[in-house]
Order: C-alpha cells, then sequence, then structure tokens
C-alpha cells in the first residue's frame, strides 16, 4: 500500500513539476515579449539621441544602426526560442539575402559585400518582424496604442527641436525634422500613426476624428514633406471608405466643407507657406510632373544610361556600385526604383511578391480596426513609395509599419477586438 502511495505521490509530483515548467517558460516568454515591444516602442527616441550625437558631437552614425540590428536578433532569439517553426523562415529569408549577397558581390562588382548584405537586411526587417510579433501572446491593444502615440509623441518632440533653432530643417529654407535624417521616412512613420490613431478616432466621435487630422495634416505641412500631408489625407479618405455608410458619408461631407472653409478664409495664408511656394516653384518650372515627383523623374534619366548598359548579372542581382560611384549617381528616391538598383529583378520580385502575400492575407481577416488601420497603412505607403524613396526599406519606417501589420494578424489581439465589438 505504502508502494502504491509513493507510486501515486511520485506521479503527482512529476505533473506538478511539469506544470511548474510551463509556468515558468510562459513567464519568461511574457517578459520576453514585453522587453521587445519596449525596445520596439522607443527605437524612434534611439533614432532622434543618434541624430543628436552625430550633430552636436561629431560622433559616427553607428548608435540608431546597431540598435537595429540588436532588436533584429533579439526578435530571432525570441523565435529560436519559442517559435521554431517561424524561427526557420526567418532563417529562410536571412539565408535568402545572404545567398543574393554573395552572387552580388562575386557577379556584379566584387565590393561592399556587407553593404549590400545590410541594405538587404533592411528589406527582409519587414517579413521577420511580422513572422515574430505575430506571434506574440500578450500584445494588447493598450500597448500598441501606447506604442504609435509615443512615437507621433518623439516627432512633435523633434519638429519643436527644429523650430527652436536646435535641430535640422527638411530642407534648406523651411521645414523641420529635428535630428532625424529624412523628411520622407518621418512622413512614412506619421501615414502610419495616422492609419491607426485616425481608425480609432473615427469609431469613437466626429469631433475627434476631424481634430486628429488637422493635427497630423498640420504636423506634416510642418515637417515640409508633400507626402505626409497627402499621406493623412488619403488615410482619413480611405477610412471612410472602408466604413462607407450614412454616418461615413455625413463625415466626408463635413470634411470636405471643412477643407473648402478653410481654403476659401485661410487661402493667403497658405500661399504664403513655403511647401505651397515650393510646389507653385516647381509647377511653374516643370508642370505636373515636377510636382508629383519633385525632380526625381530627372534622375531616373541620368541612372537610365547605366541601367540599359547593365549586363544580365547586373539587371538579376542590382547595379555595378563602382560604375554607379564613378558616374556620381546613388540612388532615384522612388522606392521601386532604388529596389530595382539595389537588388536586381530577383531579389525585388520576390520582396514585391512578398507585400502582395501579406496585403491579400490581411485582405481575409475579420475586418476590425486593427485590420483596417494596417491595410490603410499598407496601401498609403505603396503609394507614396510610387513616387518617393525611403519608404519600403528604410529603418525608421519599417519597425512601426512592421508591427501595425503583425497586429492584424495576432490572435490574442483580433480576439480582444472581436471581445471589444461584442461587448
Amino acid at each position: 500500500m505504502s508502494r502504491l502511495n509513493q507510486f501515486f505521490s511520485s506521479g503527482s509530483d512529476v505533473q506538478a513539476r511539469y506544470v511548474s515548467g510551463q509556468n515558468s517558460e510562459s513567464e519568461r516568454r511574457h517578459l520576453f515579449e514585453n522587453v521587445l515591444l519596449f525596445l520596439l516602442g522607443i527605437y524612434l527616441f534611439i533614432d532622434t539621441v543618434n541624430g543628436l550625437f552625430v550633430k552636436t558631437l561629431g560622433l559616427p552614425n553607428l548608435l540608431s544602426a546597431g540598435y537595429k540590428q540588436f532588436l533584429f536578433g533579439l526578435m530571432l532569439l525570441f523565435a529560436f526560442q519559442f517559435e521554431p517553426r517561424r524561427f526557420f523562415w526567418c532563417l529562410v529569408c536571412t539565408a535568402l539575402i545572404f545567398c543574393w549577397a554573395i552572387l552580388r558581390f562575386f557577379l556584379v562588382d566584387n565590393v561592399w559585400f556587407f553593404l549590400a548584405f545590410q541594405e538587404a537586411i533592411k528589406v527582409i526587417y519587414l517579413f521577420v518582424m511580422v513572422l515574430v510579433i505575430s506571434s506574440f501572446r500578450h500584445l494588447s491593444l493598450n500597448k500598441l496604442n501606447l506604442i504609435l502615440v509615443f512615437s507621433i509623441g518623439i516627432i512633435l518632440l523633434n519638429v519643436l527641436f527644429a523650430l527652436v533653432g536646435i535641430g535640422q530643417s527638411t530642407y534648406q529654407s523651411f521645414g523641420a525634422k529635428g535630428f532625424f535624417y529624412s523628411g520622407n521616412a518621418v512622413s512614412g512613420v506619421i501615414v502610419i500613426c495616422a492609419a491607426w490613431l485616425l481608425t480609432t478616432a473615427f469609431k469613437r466621435s466626429l469631433l475627434q476624428f476631424v481634430l486628429l487630422i488637422l493635427f497630423l495634416s498640420a504636423l506634416a505641412l510642418l515637417i515640409g514633406t508633400k507626402s505626409g500631408f497627402l499621406g493623412v489625407i488619403v488615410c482619413a479618405c480611405l477610412i471612410i471608405l472602408f466604413n462607407l455608410d450614412a454616418r461615413a458619408l455625413a463625415y466626408g461631407f463635413l470634411l470636405l466643407s471643412i477643407v473648402i472653409a478653410g481654403i476659401v478664409i485661410l487661402g493667403e495664408q497658405l500661399q504664403e507657406q513655403p511647401l505651397f511656394q515650393r510646389v507653385l516653384f516647381f509647377y511653374e518650372n516643370g508642370g505636373i510632373t515636377r510636382v508629383m515627383f519633385s525632380g526625381r523623374d530627372q534622375k531616373l534619366m541620368e541612372i537610365w544610361p547605366l541601367f540599359v548598359s547593365a549586363d544580365i548579372w547586373q539587371w538579376l542581382l542590382g547595379l555595378d556600385m563602382q560604375a554607379m560611384q564613378r558616374a556620381g549617381i546613388w540612388r532615384v528616391e522612388f522606392d521601386w526604383m532604388d529596389m530595382q538598383i539595389n537588388f536586381g529583378i530577383l531579389l525585388s520580385l520576390t520582396v514585391y511578391s512578398g507585400y502582395l502575400i501579406l496585403f491579400t492575407r490581411m485582405l481575409t481577416q475579420p475586418k476590425n480596426a486593427v485590420v483596417v488601420a494596417a491595410l490603410i497603412a499598407f496601401i498609403v505607403l505603396i503609394l507614396v513609395s510610387a513616387i518617393a524613396g525611403h519608404v519600403l526599406y528604410n529603418g525608421m519606417v519599417t519597425p512601426l509599419w512592421a508591427m501595425l501589420t503583425a497586429a492584424a494578424f495576432n490572435p490574442g489581439l483580433n480576439r480582444q477586438m472581436s471581445q471589444k465589438i461584442q461587448n
């Protein structure tokens, strides 16, 4: 009898240890996820500190890139420990670009292997982070909202730095980007935040929706880029279309009335704004194409001879960097063309196929605020990248874009949204 009791008691001890081990692993996973979300949430702050160090102390531009590579490594470590299947696909993405970089090195220009590989890391950053973050069990609406609101706060802080003369201007005579490097990249971040904030505001009240449009539009105008301002407007229009009903039509009519009234009342003041003057200058000196592309079409014409004279390996793997250096041309600042220049047809088509897969999968998700916001951000960023650069594979845009996209696929977050709708 005692042996029987000992047998059952030992069995219960094993079960207790098993349950304890499961709880311990769950706690480690919870902590790891929160650390990753925290590090992701503050990356724009790190970009600001990096810009401050470079501008004021003359230090090398290493902190921001190193931080994002560290975050990338932690994402892979998390997947290795808790999501082995996703880790396998992350390795496939990394191995793909590593093989591409080796082929490019030996078959194209024999220079700057690590520079090419690092640029390609920016491209797969989105896919790796979507794979990992979509598996998080503790991603909540509050955390998502906090990260996006904090990101807007950091952008606003940088704009204020520029306005008081501490930070940098986007252009020589106007625009305020603070310690960030690219105005278009900041505009991309504003588009992502606008997609989420305007979607949630639309659900709450008309006043919040309109006030947020005015705030985000003004912030984009202060930065001084057309893509940021138009991106916010397009986000607002798409939100109305995605929620099209009598209420949405009333919102749209009121918004249009406010815009028309603003143009009529503030017409003279708007014409005096530097961004308007810049657009007018482009129109008078190049027509509508100069307004749309800001001279990027001319850069395309400059690099076109190199492109058409390239051999088959350059077409497939990317243009010869040494030839580009001799010609004094590095990029066009159309993302679709810069991707072809840097990566060639093979990797570019693979990347765009990945974008298409993500987008079509989002279309099949149950439509809630997170999914709608992710879809809108995706659409607007792709549209912006067609006429601008520094959007699709930019270290400032990609992490936040990946987080919002991953949130659309996150089962726990979608359950929260379903419960919220039912309640």
